[in-house]
């Protein structure tokens, strides 16, 4: 009987030590100096950053979330803010929420960057109409004609 309970002791003092030493090990890398330069994180480059956030926006976008949408495309005009393409999609975003005035400015934005694409024109066209503000619709389709004369959907917006 003496036998089972030195093994039973053996066991539970040699479990303690192993806790012991493993713990005694996490300790030592917890409070270690020299962990920041075992394995530093690398940055992110700027354009990873941009697809990052781009990437979740869309994504947000897509679920209806549009204010973590409007929140990522705006942290990624911070990485890159002459993207006219960001800011046509943030523009949509905005027409989404139904904040038209800051979609124009967005969408106009998108144009003063790249004036030779035509979707950002063709998108405010679209915002003009819905707000029935035609003058302002005629107008932007006429700029369309100039890039394109024969863009049908300008002809169309024109009629």
């Amino acid at each position: 009987m003496l036998s089972g309970w030195k093994n039973f002791w053996a066991i539970v003092i040699s479990i303690i030590a192993s806790f012991s030493i493993v713990w005694g090990c996490e300790l030592i890398k917890t409070f270690s100096p020299s962990r920041e330069k075992q394995n530093p994180e690398p940055a992110l480059s700027k354009s990873a950053q941009v697809r990052f956030y781009f990437s979740k926006a869309i994504r947000e976008m897509a679920k209806g979330k549009l204010l973590e949408a409007e929140k990522d495309l705006k942290t990624a005009l911070k990485y890159e803010p002459n993207s006219a393409y960001l800011h046509f999609k943030l523009a949509q975003v905005y027409a989404r929420q139904g904040n038209y005035h800051l979609c124009e400015q967005e969408a106009e934005k998108a144009i003063e960057l790249e004036p030779k694409w035509k979707e950002p024109y063709q998108f405010l066209t679209v915002v003009y109409l819905y707000q029935n503000q035609l003058g302002k619709a005629e107008k932007v389709a006429r700029e369309i004609l100039k890039l394109d004369p024969e863009d049908e959907q300008a002809i169309i917006n024109l009629a």
